[in-house]
């Protein structure tokens, strides 16, 4: 592997801080609600970069860590990187995804769950039904994210389960999977 180049440095430079600005709008238009966002990748695809449309992945995830949160936090805070990774992997170094003819951009949006059973099932179905999440990604730890497939389910919603490991999750949910460890 050859070391990017200044221009594709700079590109992610760009790329990281129109990131970051949107995070902080987006934290900013709904912090009056209560509800606070994190979102990585393309929210509209524009004009000249010839993508066809936008996927939207998330769900809830502990986005803030204090004393009932810290358990769930660090490993949601990780999750988040990897999408974060994963959405600039897929839309800068491989155009996106396809399907048929058509490339789409990829983008991720995680809504505060604060550790908590009742902001996660809220967390969940603010991004399915407000922030057109298709595909939804359960957060850490089997309680929160059987929740989680409760109201993907209900949304016929196809849900990730990457941080659970109850058996509960996958037997009583039919749009629920995970990832062998």
């Amino acid at each position: 592997n050859t070391p990017p180049t200044p221009a594709k440095r700079g590109a992610r430079s760009v790329l990281l801080m129109a990131t970051l600005a949107l995070v902080v709008v987006l934290l900013a238009l709904v912090g009056s609600r209560g509800i606070s966002i994190v979102e990585y990748g393309k929210a509209v695809p524009s004009a000249g970069d010839g993508f066809d449309g936008v996927v939207v992945l998330g769900g809830p995830s502990t986005l803030f860590s204090n004393a009932r949160t810290v358990s769930t936090f660090s490993y949601c805070a990780v999750q988040r990187q990897s999408a974060a990774l994963f959405v600039e992997w897929i839309n800068e170094q491989r155009g996106g995804i396809y399907i048929g003819t058509a490339r789409y951009a990829v983008r991720f949006v995680f809504v505060d769950d604060a550790s908590d059973a009742v902001q996660t099932s809220s967390a969940m179905d603010f991004a399915i039904s407000q922030l057109g999440v298709q595909f939804a990604f359960g957060g850490y730890s089997s309680s929160l994210t059987d929740v989680a497939a409760d109201v993907a389910e209900s949304r016929h919603t196809l849900l990730l389960s990457a941080g659970a490991g109850s058996d509960r999750i996958f037997t009583s949910h039919n749009n629920t999977f995970g990832l062998v460890q």
